[in-house]
């Protein structure tokens, strides 16, 4: 047995016997308290029975010394000892009196009444003891002869019960003082069976303490066992910092020998990666302490420090800390060292490998960019041409039809650049998210309107199973929820033909979640793994005449992540796919009724009245700059040229233009640069600038925006965008619809819309046919479009809601609406 066991073992043993010895010394000392108290008790109890005892035979002496005194009145010996008698018995009754006021007496509300009638008749004794010697002792001794035998009765019945309720009370004192002594008895000898119990429990546990430590000792010759085989550096360290033990492996990772290591300061070898290594060991090896933690024991941490070997290399070193105590129950540090000077080495290859790799992302990405530009160029000139022969000359049927097919093959290859930008944008994480306030009902069911007759086209119609309107305001990124929602409805009518399509859109768990649920040809084994990768197509030529680029699904995953939600699909081959995604968008309840209407009911060009405004037209491009300038001119536009962005801030300075129609990317000076200047200090500095790019992505649209831009479009420029740009160039001052076409013409679009209204309300109660719906819808389209251009937003959005449900076949929806729509008439349909 070591030296600290037979200490532990003494220092127990004593303290058994010393709790015993004070057993013994707190016994003998409570025997004496008890005897103590017993015959304090007892000399109180018998005082208090002595004092009540003598009230009796005092009283008895009074009656006796008054009958002798009757007897014979003229005795003053018998006179005497009647007031001598009197004078005792009141003596005796005033220290009863102070007995029972200190709680001397063992007595009960009872007795102390009674005693009190006894003491009411201390004033007439008091009277015999003074009163005067011969007829006035006599007089007064009458007067008490009247009640003395029911003075003596109620003093020897006081008497009585006060010395048997004393007694009692004395016997029970003791009875339950007795009980106490035996239960302190009791328990101080089971405690005295606890303490030598616990003693023999303690020796037991004593010799199994013995039998674990010489398994330890076991134990940790079997660890250096494993110190010596193990292929990390393993090091023992004391609190002073000393090395104890050392394996073989630490001694080869150093290159140092064991008599170099052992007893030296482990500061010298390790820790040179801290800026105070001995405070560093020292808070550790005394405190436990490292980074604000303290370790206990059996706790570890780990670290990443330098060593130096043997030659004076630098070694890079992963630390494993472990707090522990030596045989003798002092603190120890083992340290678990490993070599990762090659892993860093490694590491640093790899960063440098992937910065290469991002940069060349970032230089793909900016190729995308002016690759897109170049290519964007000859394809706007190209759109823009066939706009002018659109608006120029009155093609005949077959022309119609082949600028149908140049004008959708242009947009198509815009599509596809648009798709590679996207692409771009995507795999470097820069969707931009524009919030805005929308409903997303009604987007949704915009979305199919302009799907629908391309779904038509294949036999293909839509079901739609949306959320109540009136729920459905929120606030989001519209143009990123745009972009999955026309992909999965364009691929659902690409994979769909003589089938349904099922559009669902309902708030699920906090989120929106929107479904497209096809009965096409459905997503074969081989595709189901890839389809959100860039590139990939599913089979397609079963029913589509056009091939896409294979970039949808992938923009719509990220589309989707970016707005915090999942995409995902379920398809059976042959019976149809079910697309659905899910994104997180705030609720709105203040968002105000708007109405987004197609291209076709937006208000036309009005040619009847020319803009008359000089416009400054920045352009590099020859056939681009053509071509704007003959549509600018069409519409009687005076339009100075320039062909970069130096010669723009020239003319600008010299003349002022109050807008100026901006191409960014130019030689010489870009469109940004010139806009800056332009700004500061020409005179054209308050102009509206616009500038017209090819470039797309919202980012580059806030870049040119933070230049001085007010606003930015994208190429090609159409007659629609300049009738959009300058019909609203003056900014503080906007033309309503009366303002443009006059009150007259106002007047006659309202009769007009009056009489289609009611027409419609009518044609809705009677409505039976097919044919009779197809027509009512095309009614109501028209209705829609005229309410459009008389900005009468609220019955629009009813009357085409009504559209709507007639194309679906739901026509008693559709008659629903008519107080809605008679409603939403501001005059005479009211009535």
């Amino acid at each position: 047995m070591d030296q600290p066991a037979r200490k532990g073992l003494i220092r127990s043993s004593f303290f058994v016997v010393a709790t015993v010895i004070g057993f013994v010394i707190f016994g003998i000392y409570l025997t004496r308290v008890y005897e103590g108290l017993r015959e304090t008790t007892d000399r109180a109890t018998e005082n208090s029975i002595w004092v009540v005892g003598q009230i009796e035979p005092n009283s008895l002496q009074f009656k006796i010394a008054m009958e002798d005194f009757l007897l014979n009145p003229s005795d003053p010996i018998a006179e005497e000892r009647l007031r001598m008698s009197a004078g005792i018995l009141m003596s005796r009754m005033d220290i009863v009196k102070i007995h029972i006021a200190e709680d001397r007496l063992a007595v009960i509300d009872e007795l102390v009444q009674t005693f009190d009638t006894i003491f009411s008749y201390k004033p007439k004794l008091l009277a015999i003891a003074q009163a005067d010697k011969g007829a006035d002792t006599l007089n007064k001794a009458m007067t008490m002869q009247m009640d003395m035998n029911m003075f003596i009765e109620r003093i020897r019945g006081f008497t009585v019960k006060t010395m048997r309720l004393a007694a009692d009370k004395s016997a029970y004192e003791r009875s339950r003082l007795w009980s106490t002594i035996n239960g302190f008895a009791q328990a101080s000898f089971v405690l005295v069976l606890m303490l030598v119990g616990s003693m023999f429990v303690m020796i037991f546990s004593w010799n199994r303490m013995i039998v674990t430590r010489n398994k330890e000792a076991e134990a940790r010759e079997s660890l250096q066992k494993t110190y010596d085989l193990s292929s990390e550096g393993i090091m023992i360290v004391d609190r002073m910092a000393r090395i104890l033990t050392v394996n073989p492996a630490a001694t080869e990772m150093l290159h140092l020998d064991e008599s170099d290591l052992l007893n030296q300061n482990v500061i010298d070898t390790l820790y040179h990666g801290e800026d105070d290594p001995k405070q560093f060991a020292w808070n550790i090896l005394t405190k436990g302490q490292h980074n604000c933690i303290t370790l206990e024991h059996g706790m570890t941490y780990r670290t990443t420090t330098r060593a130096r070997s043997k030659d004076g290399t630098m070694l890079d070193i992963d630390l494993l800390v472990a707090r522990d105590r030596d045989s003798r129950g002092r603190n120890v540090l083992v340290l678990f060292l490993r070599d990762i000077t090659e892993q860093k080495a490694r590491e640093t290859e790899l960063r440098e490998t992937r910065d290469k790799a991002v940069n060349a992302v970032e230089s793909r990405i900016r190729f995308f960019a002016a690759m897109s530009h170049e290519m964007r160029t000859p394809i706007s000139g190209a759109i823009a041409a066939l706009d002018a022969i659109n608006v120029r000359t009155n093609p005949n049927s077959d022309q119609k039809r082949l600028l149908s097919i140049a004008d959708k093959s242009a947009h198509a290859a815009l599509d596809q650049i648009n798709n590679v930008l996207d692409l771009a944008w995507v795999e470097r994480g820069d969707f931009q998210l524009d919030i805005v306030e929308f409903n997303y009902v009604d987007v949704i069911e915009e979305a199919v309107d302009q799907f629908r007759p391309l779904a038509q086209s294949v036999g293909t119609v839509f079901e739609l199973e949306l959320d109540d309107r009136d729920t459905s305001f929120v606030r989001g990124p519209l143009r990123v929820f745009m972009r999955p929602l026309n992909n999965l409805l364009g691929n659902a009518i690409k994979h769909t033909k003589n089938g349904t399509i099922t559009i669902r859109a309902a708030e699920y768990r906090g989120q929106v979640r929107i479904e497209v649920e096809d009965t096409g040809s459905g997503i074969s084994e081989a595709d189901r793994g890839r389809i959100f990768e860039p590139f990939i197509m599913g089979d397609t030529k079963q029913f589509s005449a056009t091939q896409s680029s294979g970039l949808g699904l992938p923009i719509a995953k990220r589309a989707v992540e970016s707005m915090g939600g999942e995409i995902g699909y379920s398809s059976k081959l042959g019976y149809g796919t079910l697309f659905w995604f899910t994104c997180k968008l705030e609720s709105s309840k203040t968002l105000s009724e708007r109405i987004t209407l197609p291209e076709t009911l937006r208000m036309p060009a009005l040619k009847s009245e020319a803009i008359k405004e000089e416009v400054l037209l920045v352009e590099d491009n020859e056939a681009s700059r053509i071509l704007a300038c003959e549509m600018l001119e069409w519409h009687e536009l005076d339009v100075t040229i320039a062909e970069n962005g130096r010669e723009a801030v020239e003319i600008a300075s010299s003349r002022k233009f109050p807008t100026i129609l901006m191409d960014v990317n130019m030689p010489v000076m870009d469109g940004l640069a010139a806009t800056k200047i332009i700004r500061k200090s020409s005179k054209s500095k308050d102009a509206k600038i616009i500038g017209v790019t090819a470039y797309g992505a919202p980012d580059e649209v806030e870049r040119f925006l933070r230049s001085g831009m007010d606003e930015v479009i994208n190429k090609p420029l159409t007659s629609g965008n300049i009738q959009s740009i300058f019909t609203g160039s003056k900014k503080n001052n906007q033309l309503s619809v009366k303002d443009i076409v006059g009150s007259e013409k106002i007047d006659s679009a309202m009769d007009s819309l009056r009489s289609e209204v009611k027409r419609l309300l009518e044609g809705l109660s009677s409505l039976n046919l097919k044919e009779e719906v197809d027509k009512m819808a095309d009614e109501a389209h028209r209705i829609k479009g005229l309410a459009a251009i008389l900005q009468l937003s609220d019955l629009a959005k009813q009357v085409g809601q009504c559209e709507r449900l007639l194309k679906d076949g739901k026509i008693a929806e559709a008659r629903s609406l008519t107080s809605k729509i008679r409603s939403a008439m501001p005059t005479e349909v009211n009535s």
